[in-house]
């Protein structure tokens, strides 16, 4: 473990391009502006650039304020990262997950993270990255590990954990954060605080809350047939699309690590896909299976376009790999 104000080498070097994904994400809004404007029938331009040139360059932002109501806990985009991330930790430390949806440690460290930012009340901030739908953001803290966890004070790191950690560990770790930034920071508002609790997300889905109980216990087919239920009532129901896509990789990883290799096609390649996949490769996933589709026929093809289409699930639909993907698919099919 790394102490609070002594970040890894790499930190300090400037492997962590923050600035490179508020740029980003500022060059998306002045977009969508202008596909707005487009829309109207202005095609007007003037002043588009004037938010570009505020104080705080396309580095680590300025002291400008956030905007919005404060939020305990956050799902990252490139939309909401400057504000809810590099400007709320001007005001209170934030905690930074790097978390696959697909890996138990990350899930485990969000649900403590998550569990810990309610307690802690708005003394510091919990802000989830994951990799499979965000990885740009991930690659820019450049993490060698999932899950890690990283301190950011005044728009920068500060600290990081790599790996699983105990929750106890995780919340000594946050206790000597705050102890060595904390008071450096002028918290958040109170009116934030006020706009936030009027502000909270629905109550979750309780037949997707007793899925995700069965698999932190370790019960694939009883969270399987959980989610099964909920599609076959909503058949268009993504969430739980995507949920049982997962359950069934972090299945079939398991039955691999418990038997020999399979030897014969398609379960060699679906085996190799699994460990790519798992592994944050999704690339490599895709190209294994695209390869076996061309030079497949019957029901062997058909086998592996479901693969395909299911492994899409585990990322954003938005993803141009996935778009890149697809289109192979189609091309090999027809």
């Amino acid at each position: 473990m790394t102490s609070p104000g002594k970040g890894p080498e790499r930190f300090i070097a400037g492997a962590v391009d923050l600035g490179e994904v508020k740029a980003r994400a500022e060059a998306r809004a002045e977009a969508e502006k202008q596909r707005q404007r487009q829309a109207r029938g202005t095609g007007s331009t003037a002043g588009s650039s004037a938010g570009n040139n505020a104080p705080g360059g396309a580095g680590v932002p300025g002291g400008g304020s956030t905007s919005g109501a404060a939020q305990m806990t956050v799902d990252v985009t490139e939309a909401n990262f400057e504000n809810d991330v590099l400007k709320r930790s001007m005001q209170v430390p934030v905690i930074v997950a790097i978390s696959l949806t697909r890996s138990p440690d990350s899930q485990d460290i969000v649900q403590n993270l998550e569990s810990m930012a309610r307690q802690a009340n708005y003394k510091w901030i919990f802000a989830n990255v994951s990799a499979d739908t965000v990885p740009q953001i991930a690659q820019a803290f450049g993490v060698r590990a999932i899950p890690t966890v990283i301190a950011l004070g005044n728009g920068r790191p500060i600290s990081v954990l790599e790996g699983q950690q105990p929750k106890e560990q995780l919340q000594g770790w946050i206790d000597q954060i705050l102890q060595a930034v904390g008071d450096q920071l002028p918290g958040i508002p109170d009116a934030d605080k006020a706009s936030a609790a009027q502000d909270e997300e629905p109550p979750s889905d309780p037949r997707l809350d007793a899925a995700e109980e069965d698999l932190n216990n370790g019960d694939f087919d009883a969270a399987l047939a959980a989610y099964d239920k909920i599609i076959d009532a909503e058949p268009h129901n993504a969430e739980a699309k995507a949920a049982r896509a997962n359950v069934s990789l972090l299945k079939r990883v398991s039955e691999a690590h418990a038997s020999d290799d399979p030897t014969s096609e398609p379960e060699k390649t679906f085996a190799q896909a699994d460990q790519y996949m798992i592994s944050s490769k999704e690339e490599d996933a895709f190209r294994v299976l695209l390869d076996l589709l061309r030079v497949s026929a019957g029901d062997q093809k058909t086998q592996v376009k479901d693969r395909l289409i299911e492994l899409f699930t585990l990322c954003d639909p938005a993803d141009p790999r996935v778009a890149t993907a697809r289109r192979e698919m189609a091309s090999a099919l027809f």
